[in-house]
């Protein structure tokens, strides 16, 4: 089942987030939960905050942060898993603020899609997904998130000019154990690159 909840954030200003914690009390049902939160109730949702398994929680890069202004609305997506009982979970989620303004703007983007059908026994289903940076930006993680038969998945960087660039390659993804790959260094990404993320589905017997 997917929960969706909606929560108005409790501050009464404008608040910077250096840091986020979103996490359940019952992990055996949870396989992940995301957060978003919409500005006005006219404005697009924008990633805030996940859980899943094996994701390693990190605070934001250093001197970065997320601006929420008064009244942001905080909507949640719950996804759970059977385990063959009734029981309870209560996610709980940690917001950690800046005492003043950081000096970057730290963003969450998300290449996605839900636009494919996966044939019935095919071990290798290709689908691709794409995201193009605006302006010049930094990239600090890459998180890829798929379900069940998701088997693979690729992200490679298309360059202005010409240049293509592997980021990021895991051949054999499990469901299970979900990972945040951060880099060494940030990479600096000049606006204009396109981002393209191959993923495949094995629906085998």
């Amino acid at each position: 089942d997917y929960r969706y909840v909606d929560i108005p954030l409790p501050f009464d200003r404008d608040v910077w987030v250096r840091a986020v914690h979103l996490k359940p009390s019952n992990r055996a049902v949870m396989h992940h939960a995301l957060a978003f939160v919409r500005f006005s109730p006219v404005s697009e949702e924008s990633f805030f905050a996940a859980y899943a398994a094996g994701l390693h929680v990190e605070p934001f890069p250093q001197d970065s942060g997320q601006l929420l202004p008064r009244g942001t609305l905080l909507k949640f997506q719950l996804h759970y898993t059977t385990v063959g009982y009734a029981t309870i979970d209560r996610p709980r989620l940690a917001i950690y603020l800046h005492k003043r303004p950081p000096s970057r703007e730290f963003v969450i983007s998300s290449a996605w899609t839900r636009d494919f059908r996966i044939p019935p026994y095919v071990a290798d289903h290709p689908v691709e997904a794409r995201f193009a940076f605006d302006q010049d930006a930094l990239l600090h993680s890459i998180f890829p998130h798929m379900h069940l038969r998701g088997s693979r998945i690729g992200y490679e960087a298309y360059y202005p000019d010409g240049r293509r660039e592997m980021l990021l390659s895991v051949p054999r993804y499990r469901f299970n154990w979900q990972s945040l790959y951060s880099l060494r260094s940030p990479k600096p990404v000049p606006a204009g690159t396109e981002i393209r993320v191959r993923g495949a589905f094995d629906n085998s017997r």
